[in-house]
C-alpha cells in the first residue's frame, strides 16, 4: 500500500473509485466478483510496477478456479458483500488521503476479513 501512496497518479486513484462504485452498484455475487477482481487490479496497477501487476493477474486466475470459486460462492452473503465494500471504501479513502499507514491498515483488515469468511477459521492470535 505504500507504494501505491507513493506512485499513484490522479487516474489510479480515479480508476479505484471507479471500480469501488461499481460493485457498490452491483452487489450480486458474480456481478460483485467483477468489480472485486477490478478493484484489486486497480491497485496493482495503481503501483505502477510490472511484477506486482502480474502476481495480481496470477491471483486473479487463481480466484477464478473452480475450488476457490466454489469457497467464495459458498461463504458469499449480502452482509458480507456490504462489508467487503465497507473494507474498499476505507482503502480507497485512505489512498486519496496518501495515508500509507491508514491504507495499509485497511487493506490488511480486508485481508484478514476474507481469509476468516472463505476459510471459515482465523489464523493467528492477533485476529482475536
Amino acid at each position: 500500500m505504500p507504494l501505491i501512496v507513493t506512485a499513484a497518479k490522479r487516474a489510479d486513484l480515479i480508476e479505484i473509485q471507479r471500480c469501488l462504485v461499481g460493485g457498490e452498484q452491483n452487489q450480486d455475487y458474480e456481478s460483485f466478483e467483477h468489480w472485486d477482481t477490478a478493484f484489486h487490479r486497480a491497485l496493482a496497477l495503481a503501483t505502477h510496477n510490472s511484477l506486482l501487476v502480474r502476481m495480481c493477474d496470477m491471483t486473479n486466475h487463481a480466484r477464478h478456479q473452480p475450488l476457490w470459486g466454489q469457497l467464495k460462492r459458498k461463504s458469499f452473503t449480502p452482509e458480507r458483500c456490504r462489508e467487503y465494500i465497507e473494507d474498499h471504501r476505507n482503502i480507497t479513502t485512505a489512498l486519496a488521503e496518501r495515508d500509507a499507514i491508514l491504507a495499509q491498515e485497511a487493506m490488511q483488515t480486508h485481508l484478514l476479513r476474507v481469509r476468516r469468511y472463505v476459510l471459515g477459521r482465523s489464523y493467528g492470535a492477533s485476529e482475536g
